[in-house]
């Protein structure tokens, strides 16, 4: 279920704020209408200069959930990273929750106390020591939150990793055929790389939305982290890969950026081999989550500026992602760990064609002075396995892309059922033929099948040789 917008809630008057603030918690306070995702929001300013944040949430939300978020708060209050968290104020009957009616409709008041601190989001500059700052912070955090349970933390969420593939039903609204090939890509990859995994993996409640307008930074530190509404109970990994998600927009090398994040994530709260094997794709299936999200809500002409905030940064991070080699990744990541090192020694390629010369006859050339083994490819491109990427401008693939989702796809559907040849009738191949054919010229109104550029190139040559009763071939080049 999508997440409401603030546009679909009843709004409070500042005045009524004030007022509420005051009955309820004993808070008189000058009121600030504060922008928010899904819920109201509130600066309150008091006599003496003290500022809190008012939260105002609808029946929608639930009080388990909202519980869930008190009861958070109050376990890290009690930690050596409290002042780092908002604190609960109880209100006049020593609740953190205050229960009120607002026309016909059940409302639920939350006061914080206010943290300082400029968004992660605001800073000009990300020095380098900051990422490593930050994952040392989120570690601690997660390091913190062991054991701790709620039973509103249970729950089927839109943003929870683990249901990454429901963007999928999103796709449609993505209007560049470009940008969707990208966002299918990453989602095929995280159905068949991370979903089989997923169970194996550590679990914990996390709070699941450490992005660059929830982390606040000061002197070149993490000094807090707000908004809990998006916590639940997934894989531990995620909350990580959620952070070096956000962490990585609008930098010039993201990659090194996640791998210090990962360094100092691991430092506090080690990570497992596992985990750090799935983190590649665990970012690029979050900004999916962003990208399919913001396309959704824009159909829908939402006018919550909170839709589409990072829109543009999570694109282009996406195709920026995909020039990355996942082993490349994969390897820094594990460095970072202090794990070792997953690309090969120098002397396999050697060994590797030794014995291709061994066993495989010599009609199969390899091209290129030195020899490329090439272990992925991603649409345009091609990774190598020192992981090095590279574009492809060679293979006939790349006119629809390596591991093309739709077509991986319908070739896994046919794979299942039947994987013949032409000897046998079948009604595919001449549908087949019939539209490429319909695409045509009218003369030229038969298809000839072959396996690749280079037998099609032969067989034209005999046939043009048959036709003609020439033997002569120019070769443009």
């Amino acid at each position: 279920m999508l997440r409401a917008c603030k546009e679909s809630l009843m709004e409070f008057s500042e005045k009524e704020i004030s007022d509420l603030a005051r009955d309820h918690y004993g808070l008189a306070a000058e009121v600030k209408a504060l922008r928010g995702y899904d819920e109201l929001n509130f600066l309150l300013k008091d006599q003496m200069g003290r500022q809190y944040i008012l939260k105002a949430a609808f029946e929608e939300h639930g009080s388990d959930f909202l519980d869930a978020q008190v009861k958070i708060l109050e376990h890290l209050a009690a930690s050596a990273l409290a002042e780092k968290f908002p604190r609960p104020l109880p209100n006049r009957e020593g609740r953190a929750l205050t229960l009120i009616h607002h026309g016909n409709r059940i409302c639920y008041l939350r006061v914080l106390t206010f943290l300082q601190g400029t968004f992660w989001a605001d800073l000009k500059v990300h020095e380098e020591a900051l990422f490593r700052n930050l994952g040392r912070f989120l570690g601690h955090m997660d390091f913190i939150l062991r054991g701790f349970q709620h039973p509103a933390a249970q729950r089927t969420y839109v943003w929870d990793l683990k249901n990454a593939l429901d963007a999928e039903s999103r796709l449609s609204f993505i209007g560049s055929p470009a940008d969707r090939r990208v966002a299918a890509y990453f989602l095929l990859q995280f159905e068949t790389e991370v979903r089989p995994r997923l169970s194996a993996l550590r679990t914990a409640v996390i709070h699941n939305d450490a992005n660059d307008y929830n982390v606040l930074v000061k002197e070149n530190a993490v000094s807090g982290l707000i908004d809990f509404g998006d916590m639940v109970h997934s894989q531990l990994i995620h909350n990580l890969a959620v952070a070096c998600t956000y962490a990585a927009l609008g930098q010039a090398d993201p990659l090194r950026c996640v791998g210090r994040v990962v360094q100092g994530y691991h430092e506090q709260n080690p990570l497992e081999e596992e985990e750090v094997g799935l983190l590649y794709n665990l970012i690029a299936a979050r900004l999916c989550q962003s990208v399919t999200q913001s396309a959704y809500q824009a159909s829908l002409q939402s006018a919550n500026e909170h839709h589409f905030i990072t829109e543009k940064p999570a694109w282009d991070l996406l195709h920026r992602w995909i020039q990355i080699s996942p082993l490349a990744a994969r390897d820094l990541f594990r460095q970072a760990c202090g794990f070792s090192s997953v690309l090969p020694r120098a002397e396999a390629q050697t060994d590797l064609i030794r014995e291709r010369k061994q066993y495989i006859g010599r009609n199969l050339s390899i091209s290129y002075a030195q020899s490329l083994k090439i272990v992925r490819g991603a649409l345009q491109y091609l990774y190598d396995d020192q992981g090095r990427t590279y574009l492809d401008c060679v293979n006939n693939v790349s006119h629809v892309g390596h591991c093309h989702p739709t077509v991986v796809k319908a070739m896994q559907k046919q794979l299942a059922v039947l994987n013949t040849n032409t000897r046998y009738l079948h009604d595919y191949l001449v549908d087949f033929a019939k539209v490429l054919c319909a695409s045509l010229p009218k003369p030229l109104s038969v298809c000839y099948f072959t396996n690749s550029g280079s037998e099609a190139n032969d067989l034209g040559v005999r046939m043009s040789r048959h036709f003609t009763g020439r033997k002569d071939v120019i070769v443009l080049d």
